[in-house]
């Protein structure tokens, strides 16, 4: 198995060769590099699936001429951010932190032909009355389906929280990915992995940013986008719709199941209900499958509206349950 290039920098000389010397000594699949000067740092060169930058360093991190394709903020002080990059705690306990670098490596996207034979499945996931927790299933969905293949998952909501909740910033986004696409393909890069980010196994398209941006975006555009992906060497795409999204039928005509999201409540209820109604129209009634979330943002701790409490917790229990345990 080729080894993963990993690149720690840190102001801490001590902490940085205690940390190779515990990683080589563990026999992690690792190819190890430390930088513990900013100067040197900034001359080195290479390519690094994953890094480890101390604060000194992630202000540098643009500066740099190597190639670092996940970046990780190393920090000994547990309440520390840094915008837009994950925090990885210097002093936890070893056996964590390893685990938690493998769950931040980018798996290459494969691409021997358009999945080999196998059919895609293309999820679209909608809540007509827009539940509070359809991008948490939706990311949720994801992680777990990344367990049975390479999963995308197309953030289409608008003003959507997908930033917030993963404490990233991402550097390009579905509209970014539209335009290149719109344009012939033309711009600064030929790589759709250029456009995606990967959180927890899955790789995602950020969503579009302001107010009626998804709106903006026409049915044959959305299509384009579909047909392209439909070519990756993706297993699963899940969809999160939007009511905003223009040529929504024809999406869904071209989905393998349309997931809808409802709680339990009268208005909830006969709201899901009239939009069944709509898709029996359209004749697309027959690959619905209607999930009645029990839970909703109330049921966390105050200010605790984070991706790894969802996960971990009653939602991530409740899709594999409730979704795969039917599914399969």
């Amino acid at each position: 198995m080729k080894e993963v290039r990993l690149l720690i920098a840190d102001l801490d000389s001590a902490y940085v060769q205690a940390l190779i010397n515990y990683l080589i000594a563990s026999k992690v699949n690792f190819e190890v590099t430390g930088y513990t000067r900013v100067d040197l740092f900034l001359q080195g060169e290479g390519e690094f699936q994953l890094a480890l930058l101390g604060e000194e360093f992630i202000e540098q991190a643009d500066k740099t001429a190597m190639k670092l394709s996940h970046i990780l903020f190393l920090t000994g002080d547990a309440q520390k951010k840094a915008d837009g990059y994950e925090v990885i705690y210097k002093f936890q306990m070893m056996t964590d932190f390893v685990q938690q670098l493998k769950r931040n490596l980018k798996t290459p996207l494969r691409r021997e032909g358009v999945n080999q034979g196998r059919r895609q499945r293309n999820i679209c996931i909608y809540s007509p009355m827009h539940h509070e927790l359809a991008l948490p299933f939706a990311l949720s969905m994801s992680r777990i389906l990344a367990e049975q293949g390479q999963t995308l998952l197309v953030d289409m909501e608008e003003i959507s929280l997908l930033p917030e909740l993963m404490e990233r910033t991402p550097k390009r986004d579905l509209g970014d990915y539209l335009y290149y696409l719109s344009s012939g393909g033309k711009g600064d890069t030929s790589d759709l992995t250029d456009f995606l980010g990967y959180y927890e196994g899955f790789y995602y398209l950020a969503p579009l940013e302001g107010i009626s941006s998804v709106a903006e975006v026409d049915a044959k555009d959305w299509m384009m986008l579909y047909g392209q992906l439909a070519r990756e060497e993706f297993q699963q795409i899940i969809w999160l719709m939007d009511a905003q999204v223009q040529g929504m039928p024809e999406i869904l005509e071209q989905t393998s199941e349309i997931l809808l999201l409802g709680k339990p409540g009268d208005y909830y209820i006969r709201s899901q209900k009239k939009f069944l109604n709509q898709l029996a129209k359209l004749g697309l009634d027959e690959k619905v499958h209607t999930m009645m979330l029990p839970m909703s943002a109330g049921n966390l701790t105050t200010g605790g509206y984070h991706m790894s409490q969802m996960l971990n917790g009653n939602l991530g229990g409740y899709v594999r349950k409730e979704y795969l345990g039917s599914a399969g």
